[in-house]
């Protein structure tokens, strides 16, 4: 049994999605079922697993993450029939979501039963479950046939991984495995949906813009941070951050080059790098994030672990609006951020 907290050495392996080597997928579930820890892709940033009815298991994730014992974690299933036998029921909500947006980045939270180890729950009388879109994940549980409980697979509070080396680069050698299956598709956390209250409620904004929901869901609302209980990851604690400090400036804050030139002259003597979504004419660094809301989606928490890569003070985060995949965008941008105009 490995000692989380002692030098190990960690196993790379690099998994083909489009071609998936069984080979591979037994060593992984071997390793889960033997109580082990293991990193791997899904279709929103890269995650790190343990068997949801292991409480030894489960333990690992909390004590390498260094991750607070009341952050709830999402379980990943196979199918709505896996996720039937660990919760007391199936709304007709969940039916419609399904059929539109599962497999797929989107986390809905349930009524559970009791054989989900309690430290996946927080004791909590709900259960967060999704069923992952990438096809390695899948395979895996498909193969231990077992709920994964999995956290985004970062020290707690760092940005959310989005390739394998930003694994590597959190944990170094202390985990047994990680699966490399290339750069996550979508780039940010699923949306977080509750279903045990009327009319539903949106706890996280994801990867799935509300609109999209809302056409599936009329009735559906968003929840206000610091309402209600945590039930969710990305609820209650400062997330998403770089060491660089966030300056985030509202769409509406700047609205020129030379703004832009000012208020990096007023943090005075300190490297400054903006990540913007425009072309702009000014001396300051940039890291262009796209020229889009998915693409600024997808690169952003890779922005913010160059941002630190290069050794900046203070990266000045041009705002988008706020809505369809930009919603997430500035969720996340928010509870990463030092200070906010």
């Amino acid at each position: 049994m490995i000692n989380y907290m002692d030098h190990i050495s960690t196993r790379k392996i690099k998994i083909d999605p489009s071609n998936i080597s069984d080979e591979l997928i037994n060593y992984a579930a071997k390793l889960l079922l033997s109580g082990e820890i293991v990193a791997f892709p899904t279709e929103t940033v890269y995650g790190l697993g343990a068997i949801a009815t292991d409480s030894t298991a489960i333990k690992k994730i909390f004590k390498i993450k260094n991750r607070p014992l009341d952050n709830p974690l999402i379980c990943h299933f196979h199918s709505i029939d896996h996720i039937s036998k660990y919760v007391q029921q199936i709304p007709d909500e969940l039916h419609a979501l399904n059929e539109k947006l599962w497999p797929g980045p989107l986390t809905v939270i349930l009524f559970k039963k009791n054989n989900i180890s309690s430290l996946v729950t927080k004791d909590l009388p709900t259960i967060a479950v999704r069923i992952p879109s990438n096809p390695i994940i899948l395979a895996l549980i498909k193969k231990i046939n077992l709920p994964l409980a999995a956290p985004s697979a970062n020290l707690s509070g760092l940005p959310s991984p989005t390739k394998a080396e930003h694994v590597i680069s959190d944990f170094k050698n202390n985990l047994p495995l990680v699966i490399d299956g290339g750069d996550s598709k979508y780039g940010m956390e699923s949306t977080v949906i509750d279903l045990t209250t009327t009319p539903p409620k949106i706890l996280r904004p994801g990867a799935i813009p509300f609109e999209n929901i809302k056409n599936i869901l009329p009735n559906i609302s968003i929840q206000k941070d610091n309402e209600g209980p945590i039930l969710s990851p990305g609820m209650k604690y400062k997330h998403y951050s770089p060491k660089t400090k966030i300056i985030v400036i509202n769409e509406s804050y700047v609205k020129n080059d030379q703004e832009i030139e000012d208020l990096a002259q007023k943090i005075k003597g300190k490297k400054i790098i903006l990540c913007t979504n425009k072309d702009h004419k000014h001396s300051l660094n940039t890291i262009q994030l796209g020229s889009n809301l998915k693409t600024i989606q997808t690169n952003l928490y890779s922005s913010f672990r160059e941002l630190d890569n290069l050794n900046t003070e203070f990266g000045i985060f041009e705002g988008v609006i706020d809505e369809k995949e930009g919603s997430a965008i500035m969720n996340r941008v928010k509870k990463a951020s030092f200070q906010i105009l």
